[in-house]
C-alpha cells in the first residue's frame, strides 16, 4: 500500500485529458441510463415483474451514481478528495450486485429489443446465467473495492497532510524568517 499511496499521491491532480474522460465516462453512463429507460417506456419485457420500484430506485441510483462521481472528479480535479463519493459508490454497486443476483428481475432474451435489428444480434446473445455470475463477482469485487478505497483514500491524506506540513515547516526555516 505504501508505493501505491505515494503513487497516487503524485497522480492526485488530475490531468485535462483524464478530466475530459470522466465527462466522456458520463456521456456514456446517460446513454446507458436512455438505454434502459427505452426498455422500460417500451414494455419490451426485458424487465420482469419483479422488477418494482425498490428495484427500479436501486437500478437507476447505482447506474447514476457514477454521473456524480465522474462530474465530481471533472470539476475539482483531485483524485482523493473524490474517493469517500468512491466508497459509497461501491457500496451502492455491492448493494445491486448482490440484491439482483437474488432477485434477477430481467429477461435477457429481450435485451437486444430496442436497438435496430441490424445491431439487435450483438447483444441479443447475453443469457442470463453470465449476467448473475457477473452479478456475483461485481458485489465481491465492490466490497473488496470499498475496502480498498477506504485505506487509500486515508494513506493518501496522512502522504498529503505531512507534505503539506513539511512544506510550511520549510518555509518557516528559510532566510526570511529569521
Amino acid at each position: 500500500m505504501g508505493r501505491t499511496a505515494r503513487t497516487a499521491v503524485l497522480r492526485d491532480e488530475m490531468k485535462l485529458s483524464e478530466r475530459t474522460g470522466e465527462v466522456a465516462g458520463i456521456v456514456v453512463t446517460v446513454l446507458t441510463v436512455f438505454f434502459f429507460v427505452a426498455h422500460q417506456v417500451w414494455n419490451t419485457g426485458f424487465f420482469t415483474a419483479g422488477f418494482g420500484p425498490f428495484e427500479m430506485a436501486l437500478f437507476y441510483a447505482s447506474i447514476s451514481f457514477g454521473i456524480a462521481t465522474g462530474t465530481a472528479r471533472a470539476v475539482l480535479g483531485k483524485r482523493n478528495e473524490i474517493r469517500p463519493l468512491d466508497v459509497s459508490g461501491y457500496i451502492l454497486a455491492a448493494l445491486f450486485c448482490f440484491w439482483f443476483f437474488t432477485v434477477f428481475p430481467f429477461d435477457f432474451t429481450h435485451f437486444g429489443d430496442v436497438v435496430p435489428l441490424s445491431l439487435g444480434f450483438l447483444i441479443s446473445w447475453i443469457p442470463g446465467l453470465l449476467v448473475k455470475v457477473l452479478l456475483f463477482i461485481g458485489g465481491v469485487g465492490a466490497v473488496a473495492g470499498a475496502v480498498y478505497v477506504t485505506a487509500l483514500y486515508y494513506r493518501v491524506r496522512s502522504l498529503i497532510m505531512n507534505k503539506s506540513m513539511y512544506r510550511e515547516r520549510k518555509l518557516m526555516h528559510t532566510p526570511f524568517h529569521h
